[in-house]
């Protein structure tokens, strides 16, 4: 690197320099100069493919810089016709239209398959506050064009009302900004111990801002030592410094309701700590150290550190401490390589330079041939002309019905009539060269003429589908590498959770479809979720607690729901179109994936005509089939029982009411056990229901015999069938229900009146 400071040129001075540094800035300045050095190769080829691949005619950037000031000074044509631009839109665009998306998956401690869908809408909701899209699009851009991109987190007040944060996801405008760990083994990053951030302000500001003002002199020099590109006359820059240290912590296992609605579970002392602003949390770490209940063991934590560095010093004596444990920034990479100790990250550009070279050259000196030739001109005599020199000067310029010349000499000799040469034909050779230029950046880029919207060989939609989806297999890993960026940016945001929603606060979620879900965000809930409905059964309200529950993150990368939507009404049409008895079951969901207006509305109408069953609210089939059953049962005794009570009125005149009497009691016992039944408390069986059908008819037998005949007919009883001579105390001939639903026997012989069973 030129301009070094004077510290690497004189060795004794670096020594005295070394000494009177800050150890934490003299730690960012070891670890700054490795990446450096790790990271020059792909910095500096960062930028040509980034020009390359935004090169136009104004610019020029496809040009080696000697060779077009070369053309230049001969007056010879540099083209620039970029076709590197349009094959990496193909890329970037597919990618606006295929949108990721952080989804949640449950792992354990209570985490349940309904919770994680609250918090991938959570997720969504974050997303959508923070325009994150924007920096998707901003990091795979630079990916493509350029080799590598960022998204990073932060976190901001609500408002400027409240002392409540965000959580946010930010563009990265400039990737060459950051620096990250040269020793992180993982694609997105996440091991890393360190990354530097810088930031440019302003001088004007710089000077105003009071934070800064005292800094001006010490801001005269670059961060960390390298005054090269640091500052000018417009910008001072300044260097963020993450850092992931280590400490002691102890974890603590906890039981449940050790506060009062706590739920329990393992926590480390640290996550309690950082609850500030919560009671609760606060109430539980006062009372860990004294119960004998609590189990705990010291472990040792990663906390991620920032500190603030301007030139050479560290302007805060106490380090910030970011809440999570992962560094808040995550690269997009396109295709890392490393070799022999050389570090690249290839664009899709990279592949391409080439192929556009050599086209740009060919069309180039295709329009340089022609510029050479001259127009086409005439063979004509001088004597033919003499005189029509103004028609004939002007005959390559302007249209002419007619070019006038002398046919005879003045001695009468004819003078021959002029005639064209042959007009001047471009050079094979140049044609040639620009359509193999062609077919090599197809080849390089693998993107094939079907993808790029041109004419290919295929016909059937299936072969042009599959050549296409070669083409997406040959760009993949952009949108791969996007996809494991999203992840890690998901767990970030998944840690910082629970510390960033310390305090019960309501917010307003997006379901996948679309729907509105009111979320109550309460670390002192005392389930993990709840979900409780609405009166109107219509919306519901979710409860979560944050400070539980174990989930891990996937990135969903596909077409975006809208897209879903729409192949979603295409699908249910045809189904409808081919079976449309199933209109009543499926025409709600038809219209409610519609995109049109008072779709929402005509949906509303048909759900309210949807079989209950069919939306998993009434009875099963198994229920259907039992109660359908219970009514016929229900039927066949109330005709049997009228006939039998006619029979006996008719034989019984005097004893009508006692029979009467009879029929009421055996049928109010007969709907006791329907009605239990119904409610699931008891089965109506052929067994059940043989008891009291004999009851009854030995009820109608007794009713109709003489006392002595009674008596004997319930100490011997129907074979099978309980009969009064099993039963304690005196044989039992009537029984009957109060309102309040005791029974209630009158006996044959012995005290008169009625006694409860």
């Amino acid at each position: 690197m030129a301009n070094r400071p004077p510290s690497d040129a004189n060795p004794e001075y670096a020594s005295e320099e070394r000494a009177g540094r800050d150890e934490i800035v003299q730690e960012a300045m070891d670890r700054f100069e490795r990446c450096l050095k790790w990271e020059q190769t792909a910095r500096q080829r960062f930028l040509d493919d980034y020009k390359f691949a935004n090169a136009d005619s104004y610019n020029g950037y496809q040009w080696p810089n000697d060779l077009r000031r070369t053309r230049e000074v001969d007056d010879r044509p540099s083209l620039t016709l970029n076709g590197v631009r349009q094959h990496n839109l193909q890329i970037t665009n597919d990618a606006k239209q295929n949108k990721p998306g952080i989804k949640i998956m449950p792992v354990g401690n209570e985490a349940t398959y309904e919770s994680s869908q609250v918090y991938s809408a959570l997720m969504r909701h974050i997303e959508y506050t923070s325009n994150a899209t924007v920096a998707y699009d901003t990091a795979m851009t630079f990916a493509v064009n350029a080799g590598w991109g960022y998204l990073r987190v932060y976190t901001d007040y609500c408002d400027e009302d409240t002392f409540d944060q965000d959580i946010r996801i930010g563009k990265v405008s400039d990737p060459l900004t950051i620096y990250m760990d040269p020793d992180a083994k993982e694609t997105d990053k996440s091991d890393a111990k360190f990354a530097f951030e810088f930031e440019d302000i302003e001088t004007d500001e710089f000077a105003k801002d009071p934070r800064w003002a005292k800094y001006a002199d010490i801001a005269t020099r670059g961060p960390l030592g390298d005054s090269t590109g640091w500052q000018n006359e417009d910008y001072i820059r300044i260097a963020h410094y993450w850092r992931v240290a280590e400490k002691k912590d102890v974890l603590y296992a906890i039981p449940k309701d050790f506060v009062q609605g706590y739920p329990g579970g393992f926590i480390k002392r640290s996550v309690l700590e950082a609850g500030k602003r919560n009671k609760q949390f606060r109430e539980i770490l006062k009372a860990l150290e004294s119960d004998p209940r609590v189990r705990s063991r010291e472990v040792i934590s990663q906390i991620v550190e920032y500190k603030l560095l301007i030139g050479e010093q560290n302007i805060e004596e106490e380090a910030k401490i970011w809440p999570g444990k992962y560094i808040p920034l995550v690269p997009v990479s396109g295709e890392e390589t490393i070799i022999e100790g050389t570090m690249d990250r290839k664009s899709h550009t990279r592949s391409m330079l080439d192929a556009q070279r050599m086209y740009n050259y060919a069309a180039s000196s295709a329009v340089e041939f022609m510029g050479l030739q001259t127009k086409t001109p005439w063979l004509v005599a001088v004597e033919g002309i003499e005189e029509l020199e103004t028609y004939w000067n002007e005959a390559n310029r302007i249209n002419t019905s007619a070019l006038p010349f002398k046919a005879f000499r003045e001695d009468g000799s004819a003078i021959p009539s002029p005639t064209r040469i042959q007009p001047p034909t471009a050079a094979p050779i140049y044609a040639t060269q620009m359509q193999a230029s062609l077919q090599d950046l197809l080849m390089t880029s693998g993107q094939y003429a079907a993808q790029m919207g041109g004419q290919g060989n295929e016909r059937s939609a299936k072969a042009i589908g599959e050549r296409q989806r070669q083409s997406d297999n040959a760009t993949y890993h952009f949108v791969d590498s996007l996809g494991i960026a999203v992840r890690h940016l998901g767990r970030i945001i998944l840690d910082l959770i629970p510390y960033i929603y310390d305090t019960k606060r309501v917010l307003s979620v997006l379901a996948e479809d679309g729907r509105t879900i009111s979320l109550t965000i309460d670390p002192q809930a005392a389930k993990h979720h709840e979900m409780i409905q609405a009166q109107n059964a219509q919306t519901a309200q979710h409860v979560l607690n944050p400070t539980t529950g174990k989930y891990e993150v996937q990135a969903d990368i596909g077409p975006n729901y809208a897209t879903r939507r729409e192949e979603a009404f295409d699908a249910f049409k045809l189904i409808l179109t081919q079976s449309p008895q199933l209109s009543a079951v499926l025409g709600d969901i038809l219209f409610r994936a519609g995109d049109f207006p008072h779709a929402e509305e005509a949906a509303e109408r048909l759900r309210r005509m949807v079989p209950a069953q069919a939306l998993g609210e009434g009875p099963s089939q198994t229920e259907q089939q039992q109660q359908m059953m219970i009514q016929n049962l229900q039927n066949l005794l109330s005709k049997t029982m009228t006939e039998l009570a006619t029979e006996k009125l008719k034989l019984r005149g005097k004893e009508a009411k006692d029979e009467v009497s009879i029929y009421d009691a055996i049928t109010t016992r007969l709907k006791v056990l329907v009605d239990a039944a119904a409610k699931g408390e008891a089965e109506i069986t052929p067994e059940t229901l043989k008891p009291v059908v004999g009851e009854f008819l030995d009820e109608v037998q007794r009713a109709s015999m003489e006392p002595a005949q009674m008596e004997a007919a319930l100490s011997l009883g129907p074979a099978g069938l309980p009969t009064s001579a099993t039963r304690q105390g005196p044989p039992v001939v009537g029984a009957k229900q109060d309102a309040s639903g005791g029974w209630f026997a009158r006996e044959f012989s012995g005290q008169k009146g009625w006694r409860p069973l």
